[in-house]
């Protein structure tokens, strides 16, 4: 049985660093998504509707959480904590539980946004803050499905632009939805961009 949580976490407190990120940060903080959280569902204890369950992979992250504060790992504590607030701001946007699909999207946004980062702090030749976003992104991935290899991400869009009757550069769009919908955390945005783009005509 799913375990249920009230929605109204302690606060985590102070990020123990802070990197100037290229991505855009919530428009509001933790404390401000517990309280509007707070105010839309009630507390899981209650027998009325509107329970905001912990949903599977919410249950590992507070299990790693917990792991990570006890082996005063601070990369993953902060990474989790991040993670954590992403998907309660998703599930209290959306006013429901997230399925499988919002989740990986959350958590591909967030592997793509640390890799935006990482490329930006390494042209600005900020080594020590590349590695810091890395840290991050290896912490995420452990809630990815096993990403494809070069040759397996190839065959696997070669096989649906066949499905789909796509051939041509124009139908490219077409051709990445398609391959973003099925391989969501599969294959990354770029890479699948690439080899769609050779495949096309």
């Amino acid at each position: 049985m799913v375990r249920r949580m009230a929605p109204c976490f302690a606060s985590p407190g102070p990020r123990a660093r802070s990197l100037p990120r290229p991505r855009n940060h919530d428009a509001f903080g933790f404390d401000a998504l517990r309280e509007r959280a707070c105010l839309r569902f009630t507390p899981a204890t209650s027998t009325s509707g509107g329970k905001l369950r912990l949903m599977s992979l919410e249950e590992r992250i507070m299990e790693d959480l917990k792991a990570a504060m006890k082996a005063k790992d601070e990369v993953a504590k902060l990474t989790l904590r991040s993670l954590k607030a992403d998907l309660l701001k998703k599930a209290v946007d959306l006013g429901r539980d997230l399925d499988e699909s919002d989740e990986l999207a959350l958590l591909s946004s967030a592997v793509k946004s640390r890799r935006d980062s990482v490329s930006e702090y390494e042209k600005a030749e900020r080594q020590d803050l590349a590695d810091a976003e890395k840290a991050e992104i290896a912490v995420i991935e452990r809630y990815l499905p096993k990403q494809l290899s070069e040759d397996e991400a190839r065959a696997a869009i070669e096989s649906l632009a066949k499905e789909l009757g796509v051939s041509e550069k124009k139908q490219m769009g077409q051709l990445m939805k398609a391959v973003m919908d099925r391989y969501r955390g599969q294959i990354d945005g770029k890479q699948a961009s690439r080899i769609a783009g050779s495949l096309l005509s």
